[in-house]
């Protein structure tokens, strides 16, 4: 039985390293990112309006960089914070960030749709969902970070980027979105 374990584990890696090889991304990303004092500043103003941290990426693509933060309040609902990623010609990334208290998640059934699954110790994550939306990818995922004192609250966030783009790339962003 051990073997067997052992052999499906395997064939799982082989499977996720091929997967990001094929798609273009890096299968051992490492962080590699740190904010600017300038953009320091900005989340620093975003968690004040949000009333608590914002979780952003440690790994970044080559040459990417938060270059804007916002903290957007519509009229009758929360408020969300909004990253802009750029490099020099290439495709911009966004990452948007909400704070929830959920009682249940659905995943949806479509076949546009797929998952990834993933926990760093860091905290509890949710499916991460991709949703080809035919001209750029929008990964959304819950993250209930392991300093919350309630199960049912959690960040909710969204990368979204052109095709440009691997969603490999994505997930890689995603696994190392954190606290600073």
């Amino acid at each position: 039985m051990g073997l067997i374990k052992y052999l499906v584990s395997l064939t799982l890696i082989l499977v996720s390293l091929l997967f990001f090889v094929s798609c273009g991304a890096n299968p051992n990303p490492t962080p590699n990112y740190t904010p600017s004092g300038g953009i320091q500043e900005k989340l620093g103003e975003a968690a004040q309006a949000f009333g608590r941290g914002i979780p952003i990426p440690t790994y970044l693509l080559e040459g990417y960089n938060i270059t804007d933060v916002q903290f957007i309040q519509p009229q009758y609902s929360y408020g969300h914070v909004e990253l802009t990623i750029t490099a020099t010609g290439k495709p911009d990334i966004t990452m948007y960030i909400t704070w929830g208290h959920v009682v249940f998640y659905l995943k949806p059934g479509s076949s546009d749709y797929k998952y990834y699954e993933f926990n760093d110790g860091n905290g509890t994550y949710g499916s991460i969902v991709n949703n080809d939306l035919g001209d750029h990818n929008s990964l959304r995922w819950t993250w209930i970070p392991g300093t919350s004192t309630h199960p049912s609250e959690f960040y909710e966030m969204v990368l979204s980027a052109s095709k440009g783009v691997h969603v490999g790339e994505l997930v890689n962003i995603a696994r190392f979105v954190k606290i600073p």
